[in-house]
């Protein structure tokens, strides 16, 4: 749907009102019958809007949700428009409005939760389980309430079951890119994938693809796009990493690879997806922390960061938010780090980084900064037998 038509039928639904409910309100309670009367036609925005989302047209389905909080101060409209920036990419703008969701609208206990949830995932876990401690003190039996307790416990960050229904829903829409088809019903999520390569590549755990006939990779973003492994340097090989090319690109989301391998104690963030039988969409999560000390050589450093039993491995950030390592094998401490010197081994040459001329000292990112860049370069590893 282009700009234009979309707008022509956001003002048909929307004609007959003006900017003048400001008060917070949940359509059920709505009273005033010029109000009530029209209604229906909001709902007619909001699932023009949900369509959009659906078929990743975020632009669109932002202002389909932004014309429904025209017409209604209500937290379903808030919610649709959090998660049109956060399949946009927009992290720090989708958390900074979720707040005021979840404080706007104190008596929709969802929109506390998926507060609780973006904070989570976000890498800040104790202001997330405050913010959902208070949710459950609210409203101790709401359902999507429970549901977000449930994960918090077990650290399984990957939405199902009641969290993936509308209005709260806590993942990305899958959206298939180019002329391939998405993944087949059979197929799983694995583990984690980094993006690299001018998004034409990823670097994913070798043991995750042996014996796998079909493959896909998803970023934040929920799009989806089928892979194929590529042989990789013998000089690489022992890092028990594996090169997929992608058959469409992911533009503009790839991993910037860092010139040099970190020190051990310098910090790190982790970001990694949980296993999937049901191949669902998800957003990454981060874990941040200090990296581990080298043992013996550079491809068996330990991780050094705490990670959920669910963890799948994944990109390894640095302060500056550069690639400093991949993590592979079992979450915790068994989990090792292939170091950035190796990771330039297996692109191909002409995406492979060129030395830097001279040593400048990069600048520091905020942890939401942290998250936005991997949100588009963490990739969902999916298979098929």
């Amino acid at each position: 749907m282009t700009a234009h038509r979309f707008w022509i039928a956001a003002a048909l639904v929307g004609a007959a009102f003006s900017l003048r409910v400001a008060q917070a309100q949940t359509p059920a309670l709505v009273t005033d019958p010029r109000i009530a009367a029209a209604m229906p036609q909001r709902l007619a925005l909001l699932e023009l809007a949900e369509a959009s989302l659906a078929r990743g047209e975020t632009s669109m389905a932002a202002l389909g949700f932004e014309r429904a909080g025209m017409m209604l101060h209500s937290a379903d409209s808030e919610m649709g428009l959090v998660r049109a920036w956060m399949q946009s990419g927009d992290y720090r703008r989708a958390l900074a409005f979720c707040a005021h969701a979840a404080g706007a609208h104190r008596d929709v206990p969802a929109a506390a939760a998926l507060y609780a949830w973006l904070l989570r995932l976000g890498g800040q876990s104790a202001f997330a389980g405050q913010v959902l401690a208070e949710a459950v003190e609210r409203a101790p039996d709401d359902p999507v309430v429970q549901a977000v307790w449930s994960a918090f416990r077990t650290g399984v960050m990957s939405a199902s079951g009641v969290l993936l229904d509308l209005p709260h829903r806590m993942a990305p829409q899958s959206t298939n890119l180019g002329e391939q088809t998405l993944p087949a019903t059979d197929a799983a999520v694995l583990g984690t994938g980094a993006l690299v390569g001018g998004g034409r590549y990823a670097v994913v755990d070798a043991a995750m693809v042996q014996g796998k006939r079909r493959l896909w990779v998803r970023n934040g973003y929920g799009q989806t796009t089928s892979a194929k492994v590529e042989p990789v340097p013998p000089s690489a090989a022992p890092s028990g990493l594996s090169l997929l090319r992608l058959d469409t690109a992911l533009e503009d989301g790839e991993a910037v690879v860092a010139q040099a391998d970190p020190f051990g104690g310098s910090p790190g963030f982790v970001m990694t997806f949980a296993a999937n039988a049901l191949n669902e969409p998800a957003w990454p999560s981060l874990h941040q922390g200090f990296l581990g000390r080298v043992e013996g050589n550079a491809t068996t450093r330990k991780l050094g960061i705490s990670l959920p039993a669910s963890a799948t491995g994944g990109p390894v950030f640095d302060s500056t938010g550069k690639l400093v390592e991949f993590a592979r094998g079992d979450a915790g401490a068994a989990m090792t780090l292939v170091p950035a010197s190796v990771l330039r081994q297996i692109l191909p040459r002409a995406d492979a980084p060129a030395a830097a001329s001279s040593p400048v000292a990069p600048n520091r990112i905020a942890l939401d900064a942290v998250y936005e860049r991997g949100l588009r370069s963490t990739l969902q590893l999916i298979a098929a037998p």
